[in-house]
Order: C-alpha cells, then sequence, then structure tokens
C-alpha cells in the first residue's frame, strides 16, 4: 500500500492502495467493464445452443443405425466412446481460450492444464500403439490388410485423442477395418488404453470439470463459455460412464486371431 496516494479527478484508489484506476472505464463496443472493473470483456450475445451436446446426439443415432445394421458386430459403447471423445481436445481449447478472453484465469489455466496433460496422452498412447499394438501377432497380420487405417490410426490417436484406437474394433457398422483381431490383447492395448484412460479422468477431466464450476458461478447467461462449460461437464459424465460399462466385459473387446473373441489372460503371479 502507498501511503499518502492522492488520485486525479475521474480515478481513485484501487483496492490494493497501490494504484489509481478510473471511476468510469469506456469500453468498445461489443465490450464491459468486468466484475472487479480492471478490465474490458465481451459483452453477453446469443451463444451457439450447445453444438457439441448436438453432435454427440447425430453421432448416437449414426451409432444406433450402425447397430440397426450390424447387432452382432456393433460394440455401440465402444462407437459412443471413440465417437465423441473426439470432440475433446477443441472443447477444452475453446474453454481455455474463452475463459481468458473473459478475465476467468485459473479456469483458463485448468483448462490449459486438461490440454497439455490430453496431447502428451496421446502422444504416449501412439509410442505404445507403434511399439506394443503393431506388434502384436494376430493385429500385424490383420492390419496389414489395410493399409490406409495403418497409417491413418497413430495420426488421429496423436492429433485428436488416443481413445480414437477403438475405431478399429468397434464393428462400426460392421466395416472390414472395425473388426480386428489379436493375438494378446491385454499386453498389446488394453492396458495401455485402461491406464492412459484413468490418467485422463484424474489429470484432465478433474481439472475441467473444477474449471466448469468455476465458470459456472463467475460467468452470465449469454457467454458462449457457460454455455461449453455445461456441455463438457455433462459429456465428461456420460463418457465416464460409457468407459465404465465398456471395461466391464474387455474380453468381448477384441475379436481374436484365432476365433472369435480374445480372452484377457490373466497376469502370473496375480
Amino acid at each position: 500500500m502507498l501511503v499518502g496516494l492522492i488520485c486525479p479527478e475521474g480515478f481513485h484508489v484501487n483496492d490494493a492502495g497501490e494504484g489509481c484506476v478510473p471511476n468510469e472505464f469506456e469500453c468498445k463496443d461489443g465490450y464491459e467493464i468486468n466484475e472487479k472493473r480492471t478490465a474490458c470483456i465481451p459483452t453477453p450475445g446469443s451463444p451457439v445452443p450447445f453444438p457439441f451436446l448436438f453432435t454427440a446426439i447425430c453421432m448416437g443415432l449414426v451409432v444406433a443405425g450402425s447397430y440397426m445394421k450390424e447387432k452382432e458386430g456393433t460394440k455401440i459403447f465402444t462407437c459412443l466412446v471413440f465417437l465423441i471423445s473426439s470432440m475433446e481436445l477443441l472443447e477444452y481449447l475453446l474453454i481455455a481460450i474463452f475463459a481468458a478472453f473473459l478475465e476467468e484465469v485459473f479456469a483458463s489455466l485448468l483448462a490449459f492444464v486438461a490440454v497439455s496433460v490430453l496431447v502428451a496422452s496421446n502422444i504416449v498412447f501412439s509410442i505404445g500403439y507403434r511399439k506394443y499394438t503393431m506388434n502384436d501377432r494376430g493385429y500385424a497380420d490383420w492390419i496389414r490388410l489395410f493399409p490406409k487405417t495403418r497409417t491413418l490410426v497413430p495420426i488421429v490417436c496423436t492429433l485428436v485423442n488416443f481413445t480414437s484406437v477403438r475405431f478399429v474394433f468397434s464393428g462400426f457398422f460392421g466395416l472390414e477395418n472395425c473388426l480386428a483381431t489379436f493375438h494378446e490383447p491385454r499386453i498389446s492395448l488394453h492396458k495401455h488404453l485402461q491406464t492412459l484412460t484413468y490418467v485422463k479422468y484424474v489429470f484432465v477431466y478433474i481439472p475441467i470439470f473444477l474449471a466448469d464450476l468455476i465458470i459456472f458461478f463467475a460467468v452470465g447467461w449469454g457467454h458462449q463459455l457457460l454455455v461449453l462449460a455445461i456441455e463438457t461437464f455433462l459429456l465428461q459424465l456420460f463418457m465416464i460412464f460409457l468407459t465404465y460399462k465398456e471395461f466391464q466385459d474387455p474380453a468381448r473387446l477384441y475379436a481374436d486371431a484365432e476365433g472369435e473373441y480374445s480372452q484377457l489372460k490373466p497376469r502370473k503371479n496375480g
């Protein structure tokens, strides 16, 4: 605090007593003063009504179409996970950017943490995919038949979301490149996918949940940021439910190179 600080006309001492701030802010069109009266922020407008929720519903309808076409082969939970999770990185980036614009620094920081961890998880999984999954005897023989899928899967897993690997064993519309076979799925894929999923729960979903709660209390209706917070909160809860249901019966996720389904063999010595 600066003792004896006197502000000129039209200004007053700030709460910290360290400087003078104007009594009235003049913000340009489309902006207003924030609640702390420290900066101009965009004024509330007409936000796009729940674009990601709408897209997720459309994806659900597509999966329903796949199930009606291929009841035996379509893994509903797996299809929904790889489709809906493809939007996560974009959602979190938008929260980080919009929160920064609205001076919600902590919410923006939490979202950037989530983005960083998700990007790192994608890279780690892609390395493991090349090292372990591609060397599974059954999968290597199968993926060789689909050169485009062989090229695109690691790229999409790196740039979009590591959960995109589910495409190859989802049974989506009975497409041949969605019916991967494995020899040792637990070692070559499942344990890596499951571990990084739990990492994502803790270091991606929890920061976003916290950012959403901050936004719920700090941002008024009319800002797209609040719409994004509602969407991510609901979609993350839905994703947790989907992966929980999917991992309940992992042995049926992976077709065996020599039979209908792979058995996830238990570890030796427990």
